[in-house]
């Protein structure tokens, strides 16, 4: 029995026929479940290492989130028992609490975000391989891309970094200057914008890194160009992203925030991050190979699907196999 099984576990298991161009994914849905079924174990120890240099910035948004929602639980202890003539004072000074927490939490996060880039970049490699399907070694192939690329990465991470901060600061101050100026709502939403675009960007500026041979200011605008040419997918891809953390959210406030938390932590240890950026690689490759390397000589497009003169084909012989029996059953219903 112990003999059956190695023979199975080296050559396979017997009678199985041989997997062919025909068995190749016909759409880019069907490749995105076959390679996250194929590399999922793969996925799940990339994530344990991701999930590492990511630790700082988690726990800084965690603790951020308990010291509101215990600061906000105090202020509506204090509001049951106190006067109306001190209702405006304590919710005041609970705002310049909530200002006080997100800046120095956004500022802690510049830091905690910039070391995430260079190992960004050797992870970015090995899912960009496995989303079309071919190979790449887990942690060899990583530190390649991670001593190639650093330079650049650190600086998609530096700016990642800051954008949160600039924006608040920016938010607040044209905010604070429209009470008295209507127009300056303008630089207001133009903030608000310039983050949104960037935070789009990221779907691709770490896969244009390791796929092509770019100037830094190349990365960033190619990264930008392709989130505008794929504007609501882009926007989907990144509300995706977002599903986990609202239900840790509702499960803050519905359960109890421990529970929120726990979920958090376990769904992002486990598989999240590496996942969400497989998501953002299958993205990536289906718009590289849509719209920058058709423009490429030689450039590779449709990597891990079936051919389009196989599908043209096989969609021919199934026409032809349709004629042909309704030829036979019409002969048949004649005798």
């Amino acid at each position: 029995m112990f003999s059956k099984l190695m023979n199975r576990f080296y050559y396979g298991k017997s009678g199985k026929a041989d997997y062919t161009h025909a068995d190749l994914p016909k759409n880019r849905m069907e490749l995105f479940f076959t390679t996250l079924k194929v590399r999922f174990p793969s996925l799940s120890l990339l994530n344990a290492a991701y999930f590492v240099v990511w630790l700082p910035a988690i726990l800084i948004v965690i603790s951020a989130f308990v010291s509101w929602v215990n600061g906000l639980a105090g202020v509506n202890d204090l509001l049951k028992t106190t006067s109306d003539a001190e209702i405006a004072r304590i919710t005041g000074e609970f705002r310049q609490y909530q200002h006080s927490l997100i800046f120095s939490t956004l500022l802690k996060l510049v830091p905690a975000i910039l070391i995430t880039g260079p190992f960004t970049a050797g992870l970015a490699y090995d899912l960009r391989n496995w989303a079309r399907d071919e190979h790449a070694f887990m942690w060899g192939d990583l530190w390649d891309s991670v001593k190639q690329n650093w330079k650049q990465a650190l600086g998609v991470s530096a700016i990642s970094g800051l954008m949160p901060l600039i924006v608040y600061v920016g938010f607040v101050f044209y905010g604070d200057l429209s009470k008295n100026n209507v127009l300056m709502v303008v630089p207001q939403v133009l903030v608000v914008v310039a983050c949104l675009v960037w935070a789009l960007g990221t779907i691709f500026f770490y896969y244009l890194i390791v796929t092509y041979k770019l100037r830094f200011r190349d990365v960033l605008r190619n990264g930008i160009l392709l989130s505008i040419a794929k504007l609501p997918k882009a926007i989907g891809v990144k509300l995706l992203h977002l599903l986990p953390i609202v239900l840790s959210l509702a499960l803050s406030i519905v359960v109890n925030i421990q529970v929120g938390v726990l979920f958090f932590l376990a769904y992002y240890a486990i598989i999240g991050l590496s996942l969400s950026r497989f998501i953002n690689a299958s993205f990536s490759n289906a718009c590289f190979e849509g719209i920058i390397n058709p423009r490429i000589e030689g450039a590779p497009t449709d990597v891990g699907l079936r051919s389009k003169e196989y599908a043209e084909l096989d969609r021919q012989l199934a026409e032809a196999s349709d004629t042909e029996n309704a030829v036979y059953i019409d002969l048949e219903e004649k005798q």
